[in-house]
């Protein structure tokens, strides 16, 4: 993706050294096959209303590649050029691959190139609001049987379709599975997945990641749900020193801060150990979709000790954002008020 400049034909002199320059060029079979590209592309343009070409932007063996695909998805393009960026893919005689993971075949002038989504459901007896979840932009491998690819926090996650519809889960070439665990009266019903072969969890968190949370009530003050997003209406403000050695303060919704993350909690304690401030925010975010308010108030008091200062817009004019069971666990977190014998008594220990 390059700009060039063209000479164009304006009444030059036969004589002059542009008109040559002009004849040497349209003698040039390469020329004329770019002038010929250009013109499509200014086509294209014009039909779109906007700069946008329908192409993909692929990296293989560290370079880039152009794909003109049969069928064009602007989402689909811009999550294959994050995820190839971020992760290693070769390309051989044609075909796409991860490690040993043929992905596309590239070798049709207008290759097929889509997406999909995956269900996927718990397999413990223990049950949650979250009925199950569903992931997107989910690379279909060019296996003989049916066999999915994930990307999710620089982690690769496996999934083979048996013949009887059954799901085997695999993350860093690691079994496991989707479950829904009781960790303790804080960390309550959560899903997530397992390794197979031990107790240890882990809580993926990404944009990509979708929960069917249990609707009922969902707009009834008194129950899990609000009328707004809470993490539209949490703000953090932040302190730090820019290129020049200068302090600076930074102010923004928690909403843009979200990206995708890995969190490992270890048999037998299931203690929450994070490596990163922004790790707590994506779990804040995480804690709200599936409406679990231990999780939240405990994930709350965690990024309370960090070097940021929250705040809470609780209302807009005569619109009140934040109520029911979500102001009182943040009432909670912040100390004032009434006490709450019941939180006291989860979190306690």
């Amino acid at each position: 993706e390059v700009s060039y400049k063209f000479f164009v034909n304006k009444n030059f002199p036969i004589n002059s050294s542009q008109f040559r320059l002009i004849q040497m060029l349209n003698g040039d079979s390469d020329y004329q096959e770019y002038v010929l590209l250009c013109k499509i592309y200014m086509s294209l343009c014009q039909i779109n209303k906007s700069i946008e070409v329908d192409y993909y932007k692929i990296r293989c063996n560290g370079q880039y590649h152009i794909i003109i695909p049969k069928n064009f998805s602007k989402m689909t393009s811009e999550y294959l050029e994050q995820v190839t960026v971020h992760h290693s893919f070769s390309e051989t005689n044609g075909i796409m691959m991860y490690d040993d993971i043929n992905v596309f075949d590239l070798r049709p002038g207008q290759p097929e190139i889509n997406l999909y989504r995956v269900r996927l459901e718990s397999n413990s007896d223990v049950q949650s609001m979250v009925k199950y979840l569903e992931i997107t932009n989910v690379f279909r491998t060019l296996s003989l049987h049916e066999q999915y690819l994930i990307f999710i926090a620089d982690n690769s996650i496996l999934i083979d379709v048996t013949e009887r519809g059954k799901m085997e889960i695999r993350i860093n070439k690691v079994s496991a599975e989707v479950a829904t665990i009781f960790f303790n009266e804080a960390l309550s019903f959560i899903p997530c997945f397992k390794y197979s072969e031990g107790e240890d969890i882990i809580i993926f968190t990404s944009r990509n990641i979708h929960y069917l949370v249990d609707k009922g009530g969902q707009f009834c003050t008194d129950y899990y749900g609000m009328k707004h997003e809470l993490i539209e209406c949490i703000k953090s403000e932040e302190v730090f020193v820019d290129l020049n050695d200068d302090v600076q303060f930074r102010k923004e919704k928690l909403s843009d801060l979200l990206t995708e993350s890995k969190v490992v909690v270890y048999f037998p304690d299931y203690l929450l150990l994070v490596s990163s401030r922004q790790q707590l925010i994506n779990l804040l975010d995480y804690a709200l979709y599936i409406r679990n308010i231990g999780f939240f108030i405990l994930v709350l008091f965690f990024l309370r000790r960090t070097s940021i200062h929250l705040e809470y817009i609780e209302r807009k004019e005569k619109v009140v954002l934040i109520s029911g069971p979500w102001r009182e666990a943040i009432v909670y977190v912040l100390n004032i008020g009434q006490k709450n014998p019941h939180y006291d008594r989860i979190f306690e220990k």
